[in-house]
């Protein structure tokens, strides 16, 4: 047996222990608001807006992002959906703590507030409704897979397309500063490859 079929295995014992449970007291509760965080990462990753500019008045990531959020506090309220107090959920909670905790304190108080507000707790809320609905080992790859073919998509029409086409201000440069260059599609590119490479690995070969 290779490290890749032994890799495979093991997650096949993980799931079957981790994953039925998991399904079991949260299958149907919280689909709604997996779904529309998965359209949030395909909003996020995908950039539609920035290939077809009419879809920009629609502020997609903003309008997922919120019904995502709105389905969750109305199944939790309802008590269809149970909160789950995750290490990684805790962690970033006493972050966020510090983090407010700091602001009378920091040098630019106002750019600090202004941080807080529009990047810190937006990315807090994200992260907080994937700790609550990333509850099972499919839903992670499904969602790894959203991230995965959307970026192909952005790759592939920055490779056949001219960059100077879909450029919105300098954020999608194409491949003129390098394929992990310092812009949105490198970045992006840099943070999926590493789970394409985990998604192959754990794959049965076909050989």
């Amino acid at each position: 047996m290779n490290d890749a079929e032994s890799l495979s295995l093991e997650k096949e014992n993980w799931q079957q222990q981790l994953g039925p449970k998991v399904s079991r007291e949260h299958e149907g509760k919280d689909r709604l608001t997996f779904l529309f965080l998965w359209l949030f990462t395909i909003a996020v990753f995908a950039r539609p807006e920035d290939i077809f500019p009419a879809l920009a008045p629609f502020h997609l990531t903003f309008v997922f992002g919120a019904c995502a959020g709105l389905t969750y506090l109305g199944g939790l309220l309802s008590g269809h959906i149970d909160l789950q107090w995750t290490p990684e959920l805790k962690i970033v909670l006493l972050l966020t703590a510090w983090y407010i905790a700091g602001v009378p304190f920091a040098y630019w108080r106002s750019g600090s507030f202004q941080t807080l507000m529009h990047v810190w707790l937006k990315t807090f809320l994200i992260f907080f409704l994937l700790t609550q609905v990333l509850t099972a080992v499919e839903r992670i790859r499904k969602l790894l897979w959203a991230v995965i073919l959307s970026e192909l998509v952005v790759t592939s029409i920055s490779i056949f397309m001219s960059s100077r086409a879909i450029w919105v201000g300098e954020r999608l440069l194409g491949f003129n500063l390098g394929i992990l260059g310092w812009n949105f599609l490198g970045i992006a590119e840099a943070l999926t490859i590493p789970y394409i490479a985990a998604i192959f690995v754990v794959r049965r070969s076909i050989l």
